[in-house]
């Protein structure tokens, strides 16, 4: 993710407050730009005042907001991850890979798995094509 010599940092931050994001964006974009600006300053002191000396080198920031999740996915009030499990989280909620009724079709997507998300969506991806390759009696290969 980064250039030789460079470093990619990610802080995530979880919020009940959505539509505040969402509803800022639609109503009034100059502000919401602001605000995201003056949130990422903010991180980026607190991130500074715990590491120390990061500030002057950082190069480039990107904030994704709920709006921002909810604009490229369209995900339900803007989650970054789709469902959690009910109450017994460790049990296993995983979907299939294959639907009733539906020949050759293979099911993939964040919403397969708890937590969703773009992780499990890779994974989802890579799992359902070690299946077609198992199915199909080719062998499953990758590589960087």
């Amino acid at each position: 993710m980064a250039p030789e010599g460079k470093t990619v940092a990610i802080v995530s931050y979880y919020t009940k407050n959505g539509e505040f994001w969402i509803n800022l964006r639609r109503s009034d974009r100059h502000r919401y730009r602001a605000v995201k600006s003056q949130f990422q300053e903010r991180v980026l002191s607190e991130l500074d005042k715990r590491l120390g000396g990061i500030k002057d080198k950082v190069e480039e920031m990107d904030f994704a907001t709920p709006a921002s999740v909810l604009r490229y996915t369209n995900n339900w009030k803007g989650s970054a991850q789709g469902w959690l499990p009910g109450n017994n989280f460790f049990k296993l909620h995983h979907i299939g890979f294959y639907l009733p009724g539906l020949k050759d079709f293979f099911y993939s997507s964040h919403w397969s798995q708890p937590g969703g998300g773009l992780p499990v969506a890779a994974k989802q991806g890579r799992d359902v094509a070690k299946e077609i390759c198992k199915k199909y009696k080719h062998t499953f290969k990758t590589s960087l």
